[in-house]
């Protein structure tokens, strides 16, 4: 594994490249201390990746994650790096760009290529989601702006029990140029 010590704090001005792929399996990826400071793409290849970053935003490079992806942003926006690609299988993705004290930022993972296997949780402000294979499965999701879904290889749909709060537009794509697929948004929560 791939984890730091407690109370401990990473500041990185350049690409950060965090992999625990050996061939034959990954391993988990743990950088979570609130003082983290990714200034650049952060690129990760392992089992479960967990990123913190607590000053002025995330920008998540190629992340190969085999069970979950949780980021997390206490300073600003959730973003991806231009041309970077999400693959992200097992637990669901956990996607928080939240400062605790009342202030929400952005969330902007719309790159095509990304492929979110399991469900989404998010919470932010202007909410972007694009997922280029087998569909998108939406969980708690909170956004206080908007809502931008596209699915170019699947239906958008929602995990049971789970709710969508969202303050502003919410607009949900599902045409790939060649077809369109089921949208359905259907929890009583």
């Amino acid at each position: 594994a791939i984890t730091q010590n407690a109370g401990s704090s990473l500041t990185v001005s350049g690409v950060s490249t965090l992999t625990t792929n050996n061939g034959l399996g990954q391993y988990y990826i743990g950088l979570t201390s609130a003082g983290n400071d990714f200034q650049g793409a952060v690129n990760a290849d392992g089992k479960s990746v967990n990123l913190t970053d607590g000053s002025g935003g995330l920008i998540l490079g190629n992340i190969n994650a085999t069970n979950g992806l949780t980021a997390t942003s206490t300073g600003g926006a959730i973003t991806q790096n231009a041309g970077s690609i999400l693959t992200v299988s097992g637990a669901s993705d956990v996607l928080i760009a939240d400062n605790g004290l009342g202030t929400l930022y952005d969330i902007g993972l719309g790159n095509v290529g990304n492929d979110f296997k399991n469900f989404v949780l998010a919470r932010g402000q202007n909410i972007t989601l694009t997922d280029s294979a087998g569909g998108l499965i939406l969980d708690h999701v909170k956004a206080t702006g908007s809502l931008t879904a596209t699915s170019t290889g699947g239906a958008i749909t929602q995990n049971a029990g789970s709710s969508l709060t969202v303050s502003g537009v919410s607009t949900l794509t599902t045409n790939n140029g060649l077809g369109q697929y089921y949208i359905g948004l259907t929890s009583a929560g």
